[in-house]
């Protein structure tokens, strides 16, 4: 593979944000497909329940629980560049831990990845770039 062909295929750091943006985007779509859907089920488990007789109106079978949106707070967080976990613990008034604990599992899908400088971890959106041989 050539020189020329390689530089062509790189993405540059605008279309990575780019299109970790229109992921977001589309994450954030479902996200509120999936709270309308939780309301409808809801309304038809209330509705059920008042039909059936049931003097409680409250639904017999809970909705499945969704995972916190703390994640897509994270890398909305991250969007706007480099942070460090206390930078988005303040910013997102979440606890470190918990921020600590998604920012190391979307690490291992390559969805962020941390840089040292210093004695300080810096996160970033995207996989980690490759290292070029010298």
């Amino acid at each position: 593979m050539s020189a020329n062909n390689v530089t062509q295929n790189a993405a540059t750091p605008q279309a990575c944000r780019m299109k970790i943006t229109e992921q977001l985007e589309e994450v954030a779509r479902l996200w509120n497909a999936g709270e309308e859907l939780e309301s409808a089920y809801g309304e038809v488990m209330r509705r059920d329940a008042e039909a059936s007789g049931h003097k409680s109106a409250m639904p017999l079978v809970k909705p499945p629980q969704r995972q916190s949106d703390l994640r897509i707070d994270i890398l909305k967080s991250l969007g706007g560049g480099e942070k460090q976990i206390t930078e988005i613990g303040v910013e997102l008034g979440a606890k470190v831990t918990s921020i600590k604990n998604y920012l190391y599992q979307m690490q291992k899908a390559g969805s962020v990845h941390a840089v040292r400088k210093g004695r300080s971890m810096f996160w970033h959106l995207g996989p980690k770039p490759q290292e070029q041989a010298a």
